[in-house]
């Protein structure tokens, strides 16, 4: 009799295991939200998991959780290809850090700096006020 009781629980379980294998968190998906409306693309937010005795899951666009029985893979032409996992650990991203800062620094130092012209031998050239005022005269 609970050979009987545990076959649902047990189905469920498999399901959401396939499915966490199947899709990670990020992944495009096909919300089907009934049968007569077209799929609506989406991505997966959470894992799956059980709810109140339904494999469920959330998705990034829609409000709660819904069964994973109407998530559905995108065509094989529409989805990307997911990155390999990258383990690079704390002290390879700084050692790459210090030597970015590094060749920054020698390219900054290797470019010459503008040169600078001293303020007092800067010469602006302008008209006198009557000068401007006489030239205006002469054209009307």
């Amino acid at each position: 009799m609970t050979l009987n009781k545990d076959r649902p629980q047990l189905h469920n379980t498999l399901a959401i295991k396939q499915f966490n294998t199947r899709f990670q968190p990020g992944d495009s998906v096909l919300y089907l939200p009934r049968p007569d409306m077209p799929p609506e693309w989406d991505r997966i937010y959470t894992s799956a998991r059980m709810e109140d005795g339904v494999a469920v899951v959330e998705l990034a666009g829609r409000e709660g959780v819904f069964p994973i029985s109407v998530i559905h893979a995108m065509p094989v032409e529409t989805t990307r290809v997911r990155a390999p996992q990258n383990d690079a650990s704390l002290w390879q991203l700084v050692t790459a850090f210090v030597c970015g800062f590094a060749a920054a620094t020698l390219v900054t130092l290797s470019i010459a700096p503008a040169g600078a012209v001293a303020p007092e031998s800067i010469v602006i050239e302008c008209d006198e006020p009557a000068e401007f005022a006489a030239v205006e005269e002469d054209v009307a």
